[in-house]
């Protein structure tokens, strides 16, 4: 059973539905109190170029993705065979959905209250090994493949989104608050 819970941080009101269990009985697990209670809506900036920067990661990805000369040699079609068998060889541009930034987000950022090196490979096997610093973080369905993990970590550092989000957080201490 999920429980809502309303939790006033400051000047923001946070619906949260995090964890399928009572949050106060895990309260002196060192992360549970910082996920459920910071005003982690100061980080739609950072969410905002995030995604542009994954588009255009993934973008640049598909344009240096030798496959699609390989695959047709693999799997080639003979020409008396059905024409409309050759679209199988040609991926839609679309894709499906990336994943939620918010729950990589909050993992890095709480992976060092476990007293654990905020390093993508010890981040990640935190949140595969550790169900309830996962729900913490939002992860809600399958966790990510470790590739995501250092995709996002890799898309952070080398735009300087990371040192960005510092900014904010001191910004927030600062009393510079948003909301």
């Amino acid at each position: 059973m999920t429980i809502s819970i309303l939790t006033q941080t400051r000047d923001f009101s946070i619906q949260q539905n995090l964890i399928p269990h009572n949050w106060q009985d895990y309260a002196d697990i060192p992360f549970v109190i910082p996920a459920m209670c910071f005003p982690w809506e100061i980080f739609k900036p950072i969410e905002r170029d995030y995604y542009t920067l994954l588009y255009l990661h993934l973008k640049n990805e598909r344009a240096h993705d030798h496959s699609d000369e390989i695959q047709p040699a693999l799997f080639s079609i003979p020409e008396e065979e059905d024409k409309s068998a050759s679209l199988l060889f040609h991926p839609s541009p679309a894709g499906r959905k990336p994943h939620p930034f918010m729950p990589f987000f909050r993992a890095f950022e709480l992976a060092s209250l476990q007293y654990i090196e905020v390093m993508v490979e010890s981040v990640y096997l935190q949140v595969k090994s550790n169900p309830l610093f996962a729900t913490m973080c939002g992860f809600t369905e399958k966790i990510p493949s470790y590739r995501s993990f250092a995709r996002f970590d890799q898309i952070m550092t080398t735009n300087g989104l990371w040192e960005k989000a510092r900014l904010l957080v001191v910004e927030y201490n600062k009393g510079g608050r948003r909301g």
